[in-house]
């Protein structure tokens, strides 16, 4: 005689009760919620979903329930529903990854500011020397992209070579720039990639 095993859960009078399983389809839209919310989409993303996906699923299971073989095939036609409405990549949340990344660099708390969305602005660049440092007037531009899971967020500083520009290193006239370069994931973690540009103001000592 094989023996049967029942999860159970205790009840506050000590009796169990037996745990009460999530419908399969309930399941996957947890799992369809979660991956979305690693993705930073936005909050009224989230929102649409659960006020128009979730109540759908949930009365499909309710009449499932109640109708026996009907309800299996309800309950196909309601995955191949909820694949349909769910199979385009949902739109990443871009100012999410942008406000990491100044956050992780110091930017966010500097005098130097970059756009918090993908754009430009007028700034003031600053640079090393005696206190307190060198000020450059420039522009500082924030562009980001969306690539495999990821987002690759760029922070530029441009500015004027007659302003200023590295001795020998640099031509003296022109518009110069130096770039950051940093990777957010799906869980927010900001990783550095490597700088490239000209010789910045904050380079002088």
């Amino acid at each position: 005689m094989h023996r049967v095993n029942q999860a159970v859960s205790v009840l506050p009078g000590g009796l169990p009760s037996p745990t009460r399983r999530q419908p399969p389809i309930l399941a996957a839209y947890e799992h369809f919620r979660l991956d979305r919310q690693g993705m930073l989409v936005s909050p009224r993303t989230l929102e649409y979903y659960d006020g128009m996906v979730l109540p759908f699923l949930r009365w499909v299971v309710r009449v499932a329930t109640m109708t026996g073989r009907l309800g299996a095939v309800l309950i196909v036609v309601a995955s191949v529903t909820f694949a349909a409405c769910t199979a385009s990549p949902a739109e990443p949340n871009t100012d999410a990854a942008i406000r990491a990344v100044l956050v992780a660099s110091g930017f966010a708390d500097s005098s130097q500011t970059f756009p918090e969305k993908p754009g430009q602005m007028p700034c003031i660049i600053g640079g090393g020397g005696p206190a307190p440092g060198i000020r450059v007037p420039g522009t500082c531009q924030t562009s980001v992209a969306w690539y495999r899971s990821e987002f690759l967020v760029t922070l530029t500083e441009h500015w004027d070579a007659s302003a200023f520009h590295g001795g020998d290193v640099d031509p003296s006239h022109g518009q110069l720039s130096y770039t950051w370069r940093y990777k957010v994931d799906g869980a927010s973690k900001v990783t550095f990639v490597g700088t490239s540009g000209n010789f910045p103001p904050s380079a002088v000592s």
